[in-house]
């Protein structure tokens, strides 16, 4: 009980520094790159291990396109003011 408890804990560590990298980090940084594959490496190992839910994918699916969108409304903020 406890393991599945870390598992899952672990499996959605990796799903924020995904969110963050994509929401916060910019592209052009090697850091951008670790906390990607950090991540993946987070959520493949620790999914099958945790504890399942329904809404398990729905949630991590709204965190990403939310992180997603927000990359997007800072890369339209920055063509705005010429910082690209």
């Amino acid at each position: 009980m406890i393991l599945d408890i870390v598992f899952t804990v672990l499996f959605w560590v990796g799903v924020i520094v995904i969110a963050s990298a994509l929401a916060y980090v910019p592209k052009h940084i090697r850091l951008y790159y670790v906390l990607i594959v950090l991540g993946n490496l987070l959520i493949l190992l620790c999914s099958p291990l945790m504890i399942q839910s329904d809404w398990t994918i729905f949630i991590m699916t709204i965190v990403m396109i939310s992180a997603q969108w927000k990359n997007g409304y800072n890369e339209i903020n920055a063509r705005k003011w010429g910082r690209l």
